[in-house]
């Protein structure tokens, strides 16, 4: 799992920097590198949308997803 793990965030990594370029035909789309728009969005008018999880849904998560990996281990 860690070669997948490595490969698959070099793959990320790569991705989100390269350059999403203009689109003539799309003037909506948005042009730039992906890490920057996301990181340091400059565009005038552009304001943050994201939302702060549910600490209560989470925890019910990852009491439900706890033995999620480790059943491999006990039929070994």
């Amino acid at each position: 799992m860690p070669i997948l793990r490595q490969e698959i965030q070099a793959f990320a990594r790569m991705w989100n920097c390269h350059t999403i370029r203009k689109q003539p035909n799309r003037p909506h789309a948005v042009h730039g590198k992906p890490y920057m728009l996301y990181n340091w969005p400059q565009a005038p008018g552009v304001q943050k949308m994201g939302l702060k999880p549910d600490a209560e849904l989470l925890s019910q998560l990852e009491e439900q997803t706890a033995m999620h990996g480790k059943l491999s281990l006990l039929f070994v």
